[in-house]
């Protein structure tokens, strides 16, 4: 019982506590923030099996708070702190009580934000960017970072290493408001992309990962309770997360294999969450009216497949004309996959096929198998067997994982068979 509660405060307290030692501590002495926070769950681990506290966020919140002080007062000769904390020193405050100011709850949710961005900065190659994500904001480890990303545990190390060292002389504050929204689009993507590894995961272990989605979607709703970050995208992509969210538990069989969106029992979606989702999309287009972005255009396509009561009905003529719009605003080939996988649904596979032709030598599929995925699939629909087989094994040639070549296979098999 005290394992799975640690598992899940580990997962909802680590960012709140990494966050204020980051404050204290400064950006460049990230490695001693996260010694200090590991060090407060390694003493739960040691301490709940004998004694599991009434409040355990209040006693972890505690345990952090005295080894900051431990660490300060021992240190404060030895080693340069954050601002703050310099000028706490320098006023002769009690330290104390400054770290009592620091633990209150009104000033992490502000530092969760501040890491956010900190994190997240626009300067910092976007695969490293990931995986540090993943690493600060989420509290994994090097070693599932690299399970999770199909990585070696050595190069994941090296990247959090060197991405360490490009933080250091970062500023632990919201951008200025002239590189806000260019800092907050970052945000954005990185906020996608960790929500995305959770619900499209690339581990072969671990197809879903909850915790993943459920930490991007907390981190998104901290973004809208900060007047300078709530904007129409920030309610789109929220939106967008929870109609995704919404099909999470009918994305997998009682056996956990993957379940595709035309497969899956549309009663164990979440109509809250699709409830909810709405509610945020109505909001952004409220809120910004004449606002195209990337996230508005997905929520869209999200909540018409939320909202058809079975796959036969999806309307895709809507949902061509969205992902035309998405190409527009992106220039994304991605988008033209999709929207190719939509003409074929709606019965012109032969256009749709036809549309791909000009992709071949796109840079963004060079060295990914989505095009030949996409090719397979089409052509299974259209009922060319042989081309489907040879576009499936080409894709499997050029990337992805066993489970993803596993899914394209028998999604392939259905649709030949002419179960769709």
């Amino acid at each position: 019982m005290w394992q799975q509660q640690l598992a899940l405060l580990y997962k909802s307290q680590y960012r709140k506590i990494i966050a204020v030692l980051v404050k204290l501590f400064g950006v460049h002495n990230i490695q001693l923030a996260e010694d200090v926070a590991q060090d407060a769950f390694n003493k739960a681990l040691l301490k709940w099996p004998n004694e599991m506290p009434d409040n355990p966020c209040a006693w972890l919140l505690t345990v952090a708070k005295n080894q900051a002080y431990d660490v300060l007062r021992k240190q404060q000769t030895h080693d340069q702190y954050s601002m703050q904390t310099i000028a706490w020193q320098a006023s002769n405050t009690p330290l104390a009580r400054s770290l009592d100011d620091a633990f209150a709850e009104s000033q992490i949710q502000d530092d969760q934000l501040r890491l956010i961005f900190c994190v997240c900065q626009c300067d910092i190659n976007i695969e490293n960017r990931i995986g540090f994500a993943l690493n600060v904001l989420c509290g994994l480890s090097s070693a599932a970072i690299a399970r999770a990303l199909l990585l070696k545990e050595e190069t994941v190390k090296k990247r959090l290493y060197r991405t360490k060292k490009r933080l250091a002389q970062s500023q632990f504050e919201l951008p200025e408001n002239h590189k806000l929204n260019a800092s907050l689009e970052a945000v954005h993507t990185i906020l996608y992309l960790l929500f995305n590894e959770g619900y499209l995961s690339s581990s072969e272990r671990e197809p879903f990962n909850e915790m993943l989605c459920a930490d991007a979607i907390g981190m998104t709703k901290l973004l809208l309770l900060n007047d300078d970050t709530f904007n129409g995208e920030t309610l789109a992509l929220l939106a967008l997360m929870q109609f995704h969210f919404a099909r999470f538990n009918a994305r997998k069989d009682s056996q956990g294999k993957v379940v595709s969106l035309d497969l899956q029992q549309r009663s164990l979606w979440c109509k809250s969450l699709i409830g909810e989702g709405q509610e945020l999309l109505a909001l952004s287009l409220a809120y910004q009216p004449k606002m195209l972005g990337r996230f508005l255009i997905e929520a869209q396509i999200a909540q018409l497949h939320c909202m058809t009561a079975d796959f036969k009905h999806t309307p895709w003529s809507m949902i061509i004309r969205l992902y035309s719009m998405l190409y527009q605003v992106t220039g994304s080939a991605h988008a033209l996959l999709n929207k190719a996988i939509a003409l074929g649904y709606a019965g012109q596979c032969g256009e749709a096929i036809g549309s791909l032709e000009n992709l071949t030598n796109n840079s963004e599929f060079q060295q990914s198998h989505a095009l030949d995925a996409t090719l397979a699939h089409l052509y299974a629909l259209k009922g060319d067997r042989n081309m489907a087989l040879i576009h499936a094994e080409l894709a499997k040639k050029r990337g992805g994982t066993i489970l993803e070549h596993q899914i394209i296979r028998q999604q392939l098999q259905r649709l030949l068979d002419g179960l769709h």
